[in-house]
C-alpha cells in the first residue's frame, strides 16, 4: 500500500523532519509508484540524516531513473522548437547526480565506509581534523584514525567515505565513545612502553661512558631508569666525586635499601621490571 505510506510519512515528517525511516519508506514508496524525482528526493534526504548502504543502492538505481527522464523531457523541448539549419549541437552528457553532504566539523566523530582500494579501513573509527588543504586534495578531509594496538594515523578521505554519527542514535553514540575510551588506554599504555624503553637506551648509553664495574652496572639496572640517571649524573661532577665506581654503587646500594655486608644480590642482579610491585625502600636524600 504505497498511498498509505506516503501519507502516514508525510504526517509523521510534519512532526519531526528528521525522521530517517519516514523518508527512507516514502521514498521506497514513490518509488513503487515511479515517482522518480520524489523518490530521489527523499532517499537523498534520508541519506544525509544517516548513510545507509542499502538505500545508498536503491538511490543510485533511482538517480538513473531520473536521469532518463531529463533526457526524454529535453527531446522533447527540442522536437517541439523549429528547426534552423545549424551545425548539430554537441550532445551534453548528464552525469549522474552526486549526494550534496555536508561540510564536517573539527573533533567530530566518524566512521569509515565504502573505500575500494583501501578496504581495511572501512568501519575503523576516527576524529575529524581539518578539510585537506591542498589545492589537488579538493573535497577531501583529514581524518585521524583509531588503529589496532593504540596507534593513531591521519588519512585524507573523500567526503562521501566518511560518515557521522547521528546524534539521534543513543546506541550508535555510547558505543563509538565506549570504543574511543579503550583506545584511548591502549594508547597511553603504548607510550609508556616507548617512554620507558627510551630511559632503558639512555642508562646503558651513560654506563658506557663511565668507568663502572660489572658488579655496579648490575645494581644499576635493578633500579628504575630514572634512579639510575639521576645517581650517574651526580657521578659525573668531578669536583665532588673522586671514585666514580664506588659512588654509584654506594648510591645505588642505598636506593636499593642494601648495604655493603648484604650477599643477597646474585652476581647479575635482577633487571628492573616496571610491572613488578614496587618495593618500599628508602629514597637517598
Amino acid at each position: 500500500r504505497p498511498c498509505a505510506a506516503i501519507r502516514d510519512c508525510t504526517a509523521a515528517l510534519q512532526i519531526n523532519t528528521s525522521m530517517v525511516k519516514a523518508y527512507r519508506i516514502r521514498g521506497t514508496a514513490h518509488r513503487r509508484l515511479g515517482h522518480w524525482r520524489k523518490a530521489h528526493s527523499d532517499l537523498t534526504e534520508a541519506q544525509g540524516l544517516k548513510f545507509d548502504q542499502t538505500t545508498a543502492e536503491l538511490q543510485r538505481f533511482v538517480a538513473a531513473q531520473v536521469l532518463k527522464l531529463d533526457i526524454a523531457a529535453e527531446k522533447g523541448v527540442q522536437a517541439q522548437t523549429p528547426q534552423v539549419p545549424a551545425k548539430p549541437a554537441p550532445v551534453e552528457k548528464h552525469p549522474e547526480p552526486k549526494e550534496v553532504f555536508k561540510d564536517l566539523d573539527k573533533g567530530q566523530a566518524v566512521v569509515i565506509t565504502g573505500l575500494q582500494k583501501a578496504p581495511q579501513l572501512n568501519g575503523k573509527r576516527g576524529v575529524v581534523e581539518r578539510k585537506d588543504p591542498r589545492p589537488a586534495a579538493q573535497g577531501r578531509w583529514e581524518v585521524e584514525l583509531r588503529m589496532e594496538g593504540g596507534k593513531l594515523e591521519v588519512k585524507s578521505l573523500k567526503r562521501e567515505n566518511i560518515t557521522t554519527l547521528n546524534k539521534a542514535d543513543k546506541a550508535a553514540c555510547k558505543a563509538w565513545a565506549q570504543e574511543e575510551k579503550k583506545h584511548r588506554l591502549l594508547r597511553k599504555e603504548k607510550e609508556e612502553r616507548e617512554e620507558l624503553a627510551q630511559y632503558h637506551k639512555c642508562v646503558d648509553s651513560t654506563m658506557a661512558k663511565l668507568p663502572l664495574s660489572d658488579a655496579t652496572r648490575a645494581l644499576l639496572r635493578q633500579l628504575h631508569p630514572k634512579e639510575a640517571l639521576e645517581i650517574m649524573d651526580k657521578a659525573g661532577d668531578k669536583t665532588v666525586v673522586t671514585n666514580v665506581d664506588e659512588f654509584v654503587s654506594a648510591r645505588a646500594k642505598l636506593f636499593l635499601g642494601q648495604s655493603d655486608s648484604d650477599e643477597e644480590l646474585s652476581p647479575a642482579g635482577d633487571v628492573f621490571d616496571p610491572e613488578a610491585r614496587p618495593s618500599k625502600r628508602p629514597r637517598a636524600q
